[in-house]
């Protein structure tokens, strides 16, 4: 019963604090959509060209003999990346 009762207590404080909330407007929820959309729409154009940059970089390195020139390619650009990647997450004020 102490279970049943605690439970109880809680749904009552659920409803006290959802009868605080300020929920949006019709207008705002449409913008805040409209918003989103947009941001997942331009997200996704940039990683789908992203994703093709990259794959017709590596379907090159791999066309191209496997000799000394394919690996330092590949070498250069994933330093490159590296150091990149490494910028941008100092820049976030994170340390390794």
């Amino acid at each position: 019963m102490k279970y049943i009762r605690q439970f109880i207590q809680f749904l009552k404080e659920v409803r006290t604090e959802v009868k605080k909330v300020t929920w949006p407007t019709k207008n705002e929820t449409i913008n805040i959509t409209i918003v989103v959309i947009i941001g997942i729409l331009i997200l996704s154009v940039f990683l789908s060209l992203v994703d093709a940059l990259l794959s017709t970089y590596v379907r090159w390195v791999l066309a191209a003999s496997y000799g000394q020139f394919a690996v330092t390619t590949a070498v250069i650009v994933a330093a490159i990346l590296g150091i990149v990647a490494f910028r941008w997450y100092q820049k976030k004020g994170r340390n390794i």
